[in-house]
């Protein structure tokens, strides 16, 4: 593989340029805690949507929505990198380009609970997954999100307001 330096990576074939994008996203995976988050989370929906039997145009929703966050997270950990290389100390602008790209994952992860609520809890509510899925997998939320809740609370709580307020955005607009 050839090496990525300050300047232009030329000459390199397609193959080398996945080998790059590989260690890219195994760097975010193995030094960013938030990703390993979103993976666990991700992965959570993925089990749910097995276990609720998803239709194939609700798989496609849930993946975009998985791969948007993931996608800015890898994304804010560059800008981050960049931003701590150019920038010798504490700079304003340093600062409004690390919380621009902390703002793109918030934004990523409060559009993917009101996809995770349209896919998950409204049919839930509504009775279309058929069984006892519902209750079961009703209790199992809450008690996720308890735990979530209890290890990082300021995080959570500030995801679930996050969360709330895009919710309740589909009602206000109706006039409920």
């Amino acid at each position: 593989m050839s090496e990525i330096t300050g300047g232009r990576n030329r000459g390199g074939s397609f193959v080398e340029s996945l080998g790059h994008a590989w260690s890219g996203l195994s760097t975010a995976f193995r030094v960013e805690p938030n990703m390993r988050l979103h993976l666990a989370m991700g992965a959570l929906v993925i089990v749910a949507g097995h276990y609720w039997g998803l239709s194939l145009a609700r798989w496609a929703v849930l993946y975009l929505a998985i791969g948007l966050v993931m996608a800015s997270e890898v994304l804010n950990s560059a800008i981050e990198r960049v931003v701590d290389l150019t920038c010798e100390g504490q700079h304003p602008l340093a600062a409004e380009a690390k919380n621009l790209g902390a703002g793109a994952v918030l934004l990523a992860a409060l559009v993917s609970v009101a996809v995770g609520y349209l896919l998950f809890i409204g049919p839930l509510w509504q009775g279309q997954f058929g069984g006892g899925a519902g209750l079961s997998g009703l209790l199992f939320g809450m008690k996720t999100l308890a735990r979530l809740v209890a290890a990082r609370p300021i995080p959570a709580l500030v995801g679930l307001a996050g969360a709330a307020l895009v919710l309740s955005l589909p009602m206000r607009i109706n006039g409920r």
